[in-house]
C-alpha cells in the first residue's frame, strides 16, 4: 500500500497527542506549525529529496535562466532532443563536474553563488550541434540532485513527506521541540500540568522526558540519514 502523507492539520493532531495535549490547550496551531517547519528544515539536511530540473538550451537563449533553484547538484546530463534523423544523434552525455585539480583549466561544470557555468568545450559543442543540424530541436540540460523540503503554507497543504520514515522523523523532532519548550518556559510548563492532568510530572521528570526525546530523535536521525552522492568528475557517453 502506497504511503499517503498527511496534511498539516492532521500532523498538528498527531503532535498534540505526542505531547499529551490532545485538545490543543497548551501548544497552539502557530507553535505546532513552527515545530513542523523546523522539523522539515532539519530533514532537508539529513534526508534530502532527490529531484531533477530540466533546462532547454538553444543558441538564441544560451544560458539564460540556467540556474536550478533550490537543488544541490549531483549530476548534469546533456540530452539532444527533436532529432528527426537518428543518424544525427551524436550521443547523450553525463557532464563531469570540475575537479579541484583542474581549477585553472575548468573542463567541468561549476555551481557556485547560485549560478551554473558550463565549460567552454561543452558550450561550443552545443552551439555547433544546434547550428549544424537544422532539424535539431535543441539540447536539454538535466540537473539531478537534491532539493530542500517544501514548507506548508496552509492547514490543508500536504506535507512534503516521501515515506513513513519521514513522518516518524518529523513527529520525533516535534515531540523533542515541545519538551524543550516546556522545560524552558516555566509558565507554559505550569499550563501544561493543569491542562493535561499531568500534575504529578515534576521538573526533574520533565527533564528526563526531554532528554529521552532528544536521544530518540538523534538515534532516528542517524539511522535514517541519506548519504548524498558526489558529482561525477569525468565525462561519460550514453546511448
Amino acid at each position: 500500500m502506497a504511503y499517503t502523507p498527511p496534511i498539516r492539520s492532521e500532523m498538528q493532531a498527531v503532535i498534540s497527542r505526542s505531547l499529551r495535549d490532545v485538545d490543543g490547550n497548551v501548544f497552539g496551531p502557530d507553535v505546532l506549525n513552527d515545530f513542523i517547519n523546523e522539523g522539515l528544515g532539519d530533514m532537508s539536511l539529513y534526508r534530502p529529496v532527490e529531484a531533477t530540473v530540466t533546462h532547454h538550451f538553444d543558441p538564441v537563449d544560451g544560458l539564460a535562466g540556467l540556474i536550478p533553484a533550490a537543488i544541490g547538484i549531483k549530476d548534469v546530463y546533456m540530452v539532444e532532443v527533436g532529432l528527426t534523423d537518428p543518424a544525427l544523434n551524436t550521443g547523450n552525455m553525463v557532464l563531469g563536474a570540475n575537479s579541484p585539480n583542474e581549477s585553472l583549466t575548468r573542463t567541468g561544470w561549476e555551481f557556485a553563488g547560485g549560478g551554473f557555468r558550463l565549460p567552454v568545450y561543452v558550450y561550443n559543442r552545443i552551439v555547433e550541434v544546434n547550428n549544424q543540424y537544422v532539424d535539431n530541436g535543441g539540447v536539454d540540460i538535466i540537473f539531478w540532485g537534491y532539493r530542500d523540503r517544501d514548507l506548508p503554507l496552509a492547514d490543508d497543504d500536504v506535507l512534503d513527506l516521501q515515506d513513513v520514515i519521514d513522518q516518524f522523523c518529523l513527529v520525533s523532532y516535534c515531540k523533542m521541540a515541545g519538551y524543550v519548550l516546556l522545560e524552558a518556559d516555566r509558565g507554559l510548563y505550569q499550563q501544561w500540568l493543569a491542562a493535561t492532568n499531568n500534575t504529578d510530572t515534576s521538573p526533574t521528570q520533565l527533564q528526563g522526558m526531554r532528554s529521552q526525546a532528544e536521544s530518540t530523535y538523534d538515534r532516528l536521525r542517524g539511522r535514517s540519514r541519506i548519504i548524498r552522492r558526489t558529482p561525477v568528475l569525468g565525462y561519460q557517453y550514453v546511448s
